[in-house]
């Protein structure tokens, strides 16, 4: 049950929560229960297990005025500020410190500069466990007051979060601490999923359209890293799925916002070759059925700054398309996508397989162009 194979090793190996729905007996939700572990037949540690402190279970609440000032027909704000540190945080927390107790882990630790280390203090407290937070020199004095107050050991990095992530990271490898930084334990992600499913026993039905949020971590201005990405992403996604995609160095100037729409999805993007892996194969079969540039500013938000185009006017246009407005509608046909050539991978030998790095990732990961069965085939 840890988060990472033992085989492949740590940080490459990380592991991801799959059930088999078909063997599920327990009651879902569980109404005996009053906090998250009401969901605990989807969940993959038991109650028995979690600190007593109860996560979850938090009121949400119709606010009519405030969306009819925002101009949209109802909107419902969801309250996890009633969780025990008064954050959405404490849920992944939860089950997190859950099986860090069932595995028989020592210690927790965690890299962070806010919520998710005062949410792992305050239950490492209740579970009588030892906490180490690792945070950049920039943290502001209120929130390590905080941790200190939980009883947590703080380390102050004289570098940046990322440079504190992998400090905690090294050090938890070294120590055995149960590691439960965001973006790196499954676990975390496993509680946090939680609040879909109380907004769903709440308003007592399944949302029309769902978002996913893939990713922050694609550095400034490097389309490239953001096309192997969103490339990377899309093939778990159901068809008809809306990506949209936004690095945007060009922001502002005379750069087009486009959509696209192939067999498989509709992509909104900046027009700067971000769109060129995921389409690259579709180019060549000819699936791209039809692409425009957004022009019809009634499809956006009233006011458009220079610099959020993703806010004003991508995140606009996609809610629109949910709701069925055809993509014809929102502008002109356009036939001259920029798309960057698909750096594809050649055979110099029998021995040599000549591929590209796209990026490095925060782990030191070189990502390339090569696929593990190319290598496998090469042989």
């Amino acid at each position: 049950m840890d988060y990472f194979c033992p085989e492949c090793g740590f940080p490459a190996g990380n592991l991801e929560v799959v059930y088999n729905y078909r063997y599920l007996s327990a009651p879902f939700p569980d109404e005996e229960r009053h906090s998250i572990w009401r969901y605990g037949a989807l969940l993959p540690v038991e109650e028995e297990h979690s600190p007593p402190l109860r996560a979850g279970l938090t009121p949400i609440y119709f606010v009519p005025h405030l969306a009819k000032s925002m101009g949209i027909k109802a909107l419902w704000i969801k309250d996890d500020t009633l969780q025990p540190t008064a954050s959405c945080k404490d849920r992944g927390t939860a089950v997190t410190v859950a099986v860090a107790r069932k595995l028989g882990r020592s210690a927790l630790s965690c890299a962070s500069t806010g919520n998710a280390a005062a949410s792992l203090a305050g239950f490492c407290a209740a579970a009588h466990l030892p906490c180490y937070i690792f945070v950049p020199k920039t943290a502001p004095a209120p929130k390590i007051s905080q941790l200190v107050a939980f009883g947590a050991r703080v380390f102050r990095v004289d570098g940046t979060y990322d440079q504190a992530f992998f400090l905690a990271l090294e050090a938890s490898q070294k120590f055995g601490w149960y590691n439960r930084s965001d973006g790196l334990n499954p676990m975390v992600v496993e509680g946090n999923k939680t609040v879909a499913f109380e907004i769903w026993e709440e308003l007592e039905e399944i949302p029309d359209a769902v978002v996913v949020d893939i990713s922050h971590e694609i550095e400034p201005q490097n389309v490239l890293q953001g096309a192997f990405v969103l490339y990377s992403a899309c093939p778990f996604f159901p068809p008809g799925t809306i990506h949209v995609a936004v690095v945007d160095p060009g922001v502002g100037s005379e750069r087009r916002a486009v959509a696209v729409r192939t067999e498989k999805a509709i992509f909104l993007a900046p027009d700067n070759g971000l769109l060129s892996y995921v389409l690259a194969e579709e180019r060549a079969a000819g699936k791209i059925l039809e692409a425009v540039h957004l022009t019809e500013g009634r499809y956006w938000l009233p006011n458009v700054s220079r610099t959020f185009h993703g806010r004003d006017i991508f995140a606009p246009v996609a809610a629109h398309l949910a709701r069925g407005v055809p993509l014809s509608a929102l502008g002109q046909p356009l036939a001259d996508l920029l798309l960057f050539p698909f750096p594809r991978p050649r055979i110099l030998n029998a021995n040599t397989l000549l591929g590209h790095i796209i990026y490095i990732d925060r782990f030191g990961n070189l990502i390339t162009s090569v696929r593990a069965e190319q290598i496998r085939s090469s042989r």
